[in-house]
């Protein structure tokens, strides 16, 4: 019987067919001017991706009429253009008064995600003791790409409410 030593040859030359194939080799960064970064390996073998997204600017404006008796507070729905992502939400305020301001906003390349939180800001005017829901537009550019997921948070009400929306 001959396949024992058929097998053996087989096993042989597979090893020595993926000789090499679990070694990383050297890997250099080098980044160009134009923001992309290019690795090569120590094979010589040039790979080129693309730098992630850079967040330019962020924007906040109100959309209208303030809204009462709280039927659409925490809303949010999320508009992507070519180069800005925008989103169009509701946010409960102690009064009518108040103004919806970011607070905080961060685009992190590594997740590929913007984080937006939108809060609440006292006006300098009297005001009706009443909750207002107040309606905005927070309005991100970037330049090179989008980001793949967005989440939003209100701050400044009675719990703070997440929103991921995952764009593709």
């Amino acid at each position: 019987m001959q396949r024992r030593s058929v097998l053996r040859a087989c096993g042989a030359v597979g090893v020595a067919g993926l000789a090499g194939c679990g070694s990383r080799g050297e890997v250099t960064d080098d980044e160009d001017d134009a923001g992309s970064a290019s690795r090569t390996t120590a094979e010589g073998t040039p790979t080129t991706t693309a730098a992630p997204p850079t967040l330019v600017e962020t924007t906040i404006g109100g959309r209208g009429d303030i809204l009462w008796g709280g039927e659409r507070r925490g809303e949010r729905h999320l508009r992507v253009g070519e180069t800005t992502v925008a989103v169009d939400g509701t946010i409960g305020a102690p009064n009518p008064c108040h103004t919806p301001t970011v607070d905080a906003v961060s685009y992190d390349d590594e997740a590929d995600r913007l984080s937006l939180t939108v809060g609440v800001e006292s006006g300098d005017t009297i005001c009706t003791e009443c909750i207002g829901d107040l309606p905005y537009t927070v309005t991100t550019t970037f330049e090179g790409g989008l980001p793949g997921r967005v989440v939003v948070d209100h701050a400044g009400v009675e719990s703070p409410v997440a929103d991921e929306t995952d764009e593709e």
